[in-house]
């Protein structure tokens, strides 16, 4: 039980780290596409791609819940 307390913090600064990450790899390669080698943007693709990642399973996990849902009330 300690450990969650201890850790609380993690979880949002995670998701404001992932979606920092999107918004600097995206307002720097944009304008120009050669800077996707320069090793700080090599260093945020990692975090903006889990940030990706990670909200588009929580996204269709919750339509997956939803239909499942609907489906099971049809059949009963």
């Amino acid at each position: 039980m300690d450990c969650d307390r201890k850790y609380r913090w993690a979880r949002p600064l995670s998701s404001v780290t992932g979606i920092l990450a999107l918004i600097w790899f995206r307002g720097r390669v944009v304008t120009k596409p050669p800077r996707a080698m320069y090793p700080c943007e090599r260093v945020t693709v990692p975090f903006a791609n889990s940030f990706i990642v990670g909200l588009t399973s929580m996204i269709r996990s919750t339509l997956a819940y939803w239909k499942a849902r609907l489906l099971l009330c049809q059949f009963l």
